[in-house]
């Protein structure tokens, strides 16, 4: 019987003078000490959370700390996240250096208007892909607002069965704040070329001094030569669409604040006006101004825009911009 369960005494064996720890006891929430071996519970201020990664099963793994109560010697453990509680933790070797915590919570503002723009676009039974994408380009601007938490849900909603909802939540995570980043150099570099192209379009003054005894051939005064040189200001917008929609561009411009109002006035012009079934679709040609970046983050409110053009044309309206 002996030869049985245990073999030949000659068979070649795999020995090992490690201690296993049973299953039992890493339910109990108890960990082990390398050092002496001592198995303990830890302390409740222990349990505070250092850092945390993303796990290879998509989990959020948080780390900690606590000294054995046998030989006093700092004892590292994982704990696995808890998605019944979410928290804010800090990630070590994150892509983005300027971030500093992972946010878990969901806001459902945030999840209520993904659900709305799924609706608007016809995205119910679409693939998962084309709802990221629309996600992407509908909250651009204030896509780096939307938590680790909101990306979880937004996984949920497009591909219920995913089957590692945190793990595509961090990819898309990580891809939003590269989009904005990309967003914004794109600006900037707009920008810069226009103004060096008025830089190098500015006209040239050449200064002829009249031959004696003849008189200019020109018959105008100096300033209206003066005005002929000046460069006429482009105006903004398309004058079909600003005729056909001025009563709907009057009401909009009337719902906004006084400075929303006075910046598209002087900054912008109706260029686009297209109407749906459900929305109705408006581009508004801004002036490319080389302070142009620092008026849209003060003066333009996209939420207060988009309310008030849809009061103003009496349908949902979404508000995009051009560049003149």
């Amino acid at each position: 019987m002996s030869r049985l369960l245990s073999g030949l005494p000659d068979e070649r064996r795999e020995w090992s003078l490690e201690p296993t720890q049973s299953a039992a006891t890493q339910s109990r929430g108890t960990i082990k000490c390398e050092a002496c071996t001592h198995i303990f519970k830890p302390l409740t201020q222990e349990l505070v959370i250092l850092y945390g990664e993303i796990g290879p099963d998509g989990l959020v793994l948080a780390h900690h700390e606590a000294i054995c109560p046998s030989c006093g010697k700092m004892v590292e453990f994982t704990t696995k996240e808890n998605q019944h509680q979410p928290s804010r933790i800090q990630v070590r070797d994150s892509i983005n250096l300027e971030l500093k915590e992972i946010d878990l919570s969901v806001s459902e503002l945030r999840i209520r208007q993904v659900y709305d723009l799924i609706r608007r676009e016809g995205l119910k039974n679409s693939p998962a892909s084309s709802i990221y994408k629309a996600v992407f380009m509908g909250f651009i601007e204030q896509i780096t607002e939307f938590t680790l938490g909101d990306w979880r849900e937004i996984v949920k909603i497009a591909s219920p069965s995913e089957p590692v909802t945190t793990l595509k939540a961090w990819e898309l995570y990580q891809e939003s704040l590269v989009r904005h980043k990309n967003r914004i150099a794109a600006l900037a570099f707009v920008e810069q070329r226009q103004s060096q192209k008025q830089v190098g379009d500015a006209p040239t003054k050449v200064l002829t001094q009249p031959q004696e005894g003849l008189r200019p051939t020109s018959s105008l005064s100096q300033g209206q030569q003066q005005q002929q040189l000046a460069p006429r200001a482009k105006k903004l917008g398309n004058p079909y669409f600003q005729e056909k929609y001025a009563q709907q561009w009057s009401k909009s411009v009337g719902f906004c604040s006084v400075t929303t109002t006075k910046f598209l006035s002087e900054n912008t012009g109706l260029f686009h006006v297209e109407v749906t079934a459900k929305v109705v679709r408006i581009s508004l040609e801004v002036a490319n101004t080389p302070d142009l970046k620092s008026k849209l983050k003060e003066l333009y409110k996209e939420t207060e825009i988009q309310r008030a053009f849809s009061q103003g044309f009496g349908k949902e309206a979404k508000v995009m911009l051009r560049l003149a």
